[in-house]
């Protein structure tokens, strides 16, 4: 089994502190998933080295298992590695071919199922440096189970850190189909997760239930 947890926000590498991570280690330690999981931030660089891990993963054991979990717009680069796996060529948004971040490895692209998808509040935009580009609101057809876990509340603006204007904000997608659609009572899109250093008990039991259906 292999996992992989997408951070949302603007960091360049995953914060092991996060609400978020803390909530993929607990989904880990009550074996809501068996096996190796891997953090990463909503980068382009890291959506390589995703899509890599996934990769060598599968070529160590074709079997593997692969749940793919994403906040916020990590939700956005959960989406975008579960298509570039269902692609024979597969290419971000951004142009990029993801085949070509496989030059000087041993690994080979190959499509294969996504078997657990879950997106918390996603925000469908990734952040490319200078460019800015739109995922795709839609499933994946070679994802078997998604889950879309949304905010009750509508987060009018987002804060910013030195206290000036906020700035526009967009709220996390409601509905996708081919998934499981659940509203996380009493959240917006900056408590879903949890706050203050702790995760969310009852989104983090909602996933749980789902991952643990299988």
């Amino acid at each position: 089994h292999v996992a992989i947890c997408f951070q949302g926000g603007l960091g360049f590498e995953p914060d092991p502190e996060s609400e978020l991570m803390q909530m993929c280690d607990q989904l880990a330690t009550d074996h809501a998933f068996e096996g190796d999981l891997h953090k990463f931030a909503t980068t382009y660089p890291q959506m390589w080295d995703a899509y890599r891990t996934v990769l060598k993963a599968l070529k160590d054991n074709p079997d593997e298992r692969v749940t793919v979990i994403g906040y916020s717009w990590g939700g956005a680069g959960a989406l975008e590695l579960a298509q570039a796996l269902n692609e024979a060529d597969p290419k971000l948004v951004d142009g990029t071919r993801l085949a070509s971040t496989l030059e000087g490895t041993d690994l080979e692209h190959q499509q294969t199922a996504i078997d657990d998808l879950v997106l918390m509040d996603p925000v469908l935009f990734m952040h490319a440096f200078r460019s800015n580009f739109w995922t795709p609101a839609q499933i994946p057809d070679n994802v078997k189970r998604a889950a879309n876990f949304y905010a009750s509340e509508t987060q009018e603006t987002l804060p910013v850190l030195d206290g000036e204007s906020p700035a526009p904000f967009l709220n996390g997608v409601e509905h996708f189909d081919r998934a499981l659609n659940v509203e996380i009572a009493n959240t917006n899109h900056f408590s879903i997760d949890g706050a203050q250093g702790r995760y969310n008990r009852e989104t983090y039991q909602r996933i749980r239930d789902f991952l643990m259906e299988r």
